[in-house]
């Protein structure tokens, strides 16, 4: 019971931690954008900022060249006999990337990837099977 309590302070800590920094990092990227504002207020005293669209955010990627994350999935794919689930693809890309396919944070992350989901369900070359089970498998058109 204490090895429990232990971890969930540990956890706590660590949570808090970030957050703090989060916060920090979150006010730094406030005072840049006003600065950006003032800016842009010296070269035209009238512009509207809220003209001003924002950008969707996307976390860029750094294990991946670009191409790279949908080129070794379809090759998984086509190595393969059978189709396959998206973390099973997930867990040879890592293999053949040698990362640590082991490692549950990374492997999510490259799983839950906007590249990797984007391209799975636009591409002609990759279907989709329903096996009657709850998650999806993939294979080669």
């Amino acid at each position: 019971m204490q090895h429990v309590l232990s971890q969930l302070i540990s956890k706590r800590a660590e949570l808090k931690g970030e957050v703090k920094y989060l916060r920090e990092k979150l006010f730094e990227m406030e005072n840049v954008v006003d600065s950006l504002d003032v800016a842009i207020k010296v070269f035209d005293p009238e512009f509207n900022l809220d003209d001003i669209r924002d950008k969707r955010y996307k976390k860029r990627s750094h294990i991946f060249m670009h191409g790279e994350a949908n080129r070794l999935c379809l090759d998984v794919l086509r190595r393969s006999s059978s189709p396959l689930t998206m973390k099973e693809i997930v867990q040879e890309v890592m293999k053949k990337k040698k990362l640590n396919y082991e490692d549950l944070d990374l492997t999510k992350n490259i799983e839950e990837s906007p590249i990797l989901r984007t391209n799975f369900h636009k591409n002609d070359l990759i279907t989709s099977i329903d096996d009657g089970e709850r998650i999806k498998k993939w294979k080669i058109a």
